[in-house]
């Protein structure tokens, strides 16, 4: 469009015309506004993990390197520091999850035993309660006969808590029926202790508005209505069959869907454009190739992603080398934010961020 105009000036030897330069100017200006409207994207810098938006305080199930009895910590993003929830209480702790109004903490938990013939150091098996950080008092739940417990999420009122447990009540006879979605029962537990069953699966996440629940069986996908108490299928697994080392993760708002596929090294986002005839779609791929990914969990404002990162260690079975790592949506970058390996693999999630 330009490629004819004279820039070094006119014959004479004179220094270029003012009034050239305020043309090219315009022309410049008249193209950038022709690609913008024929649809190129046009890309702004976005300072990365921003300070003023990357804070708050991560919730983790941590136990340290060479023991199995888990305690619930906090995790201060900006200061980088550590602070056991409940010190020295003889109990151990797994999944902290905060309610909606900050009040209220619930997690899963049983009397520490270390001469526990379970894989736990327990005794005894682990029941919902809940910790009021006002009156500082804890009320339990639920009393089940079933070994594991991990909670997956208040629901929006507050009112009620989605968790899924292990049906097995004894020591694991095998590694394929802890990892076999359909070998634990979603459950949902109000905060007067009655329980509701809603299906085989693992890790349910409530729909914004408190009336459905989205969880994981071994094919895929499926969504329950509360009101119908209705279940169906709403993301199938064709080439691989779901595992409970697939962690999934939901925007507050309720509109992005993580979902972590160790076996393909890879963090899946998805976005949600409807929950009442459920509907979703990849928004992007995250790959992580020679490492693994597991419990991703967004920030509240849901600009980051948490996750935690891990590799296989040489001449082990297990995997090692475990970070805490932040994704920026809006920069598409990543932060590591501390890492782990002082803390057992087997026994480390991220259950919050509040």
């Amino acid at each position: 469009m330009v490629s004819g105009l004279q820039l070094e000036g006119n014959q004479e030897g004179k220094a270029p015309l003012r009034t050239s330069r305020i043309f090219v100017v315009s022309v410049s200006a008249v193209c950038l506004a022709l690609l913008v409207w024929g649809g190129l994207k046009v890309y702004q810098y976005v300072q990365p993990f921003d300070e003023a938006h990357l804070s708050g305080t991560l919730f983790l199930t941590l136990a340290k390197s060479g023991d199995r009895a888990a305690d619930l910590y906090s995790f201060d993003v900006q200061s980088r520091s550590f602070t056991e929830v409940f010190p020295n209480n003889g109990l151990i702790e797994y999944t902290g999850k905060v309610s909606a109004d900050g009040e209220k903490i619930a997690y899963a938990s049983a009397p520490l035993g270390r001469d526990s013939q379970f894989y736990l150091p327990s005794n005894e098996f682990l029941q919902i309660g809940v910790y009021d950080k006002k009156t500082e008092e804890t009320h339990q739940l639920t009393d089940t006969k079933n070994l594991s417990k991990r909670i997956s999420q208040w629901s929006p009122d507050g009112t009620k808590i989605a968790y899924s447990e292990q049906v097995i009540d004894t020591v694991v006879g095998s590694f394929s029926d802890f990892s076999e979605p359909n070998r634990w029962e979603v459950e949902v537990v109000d905060v007067n202790g009655a329980i509701e069953h809603i299906d085989n699966g693992i890790q349910p996440l409530w729909s914004p508005d408190g009336q459905r629940l989205l969880y994981l069986k071994h094919d895929g996908l499926y969504l329950y209505t509360l009101s119908t108490k209705q279940s169906v299928k709403v993301y199938a697994l064709d080439e691989e069959r779901a595992a409970t080392n697939m962690k999934l993760g939901i925007s507050r708002d309720g509109l992005r869907l993580a979902w972590s596929v160790p076996s393909q090294h890879a963090l899946v986002i998805f976005k949600i454009s409807s929950w009442d005839s459920f509907s979703m779609k990849k928004e992007t791929r995250l790959d992580f190739p020679g490492q693994f990914v597991f419990w991703p969990v967004f920030s509240p404002d849901g600009r980051y992603l948490v996750f935690q990162r891990a590799e296989t260690v040489a001449g082990s079975t297990t995997l090692g080398n475990a970070h805490l790592v932040a994704y920026d949506f809006r920069a598409e970058k990543y932060l590591e934010l501390t890492d782990l390996s002082q803390y057992n693999f087997d026994f480390a999630f991220i259950d919050d961020w509040r």
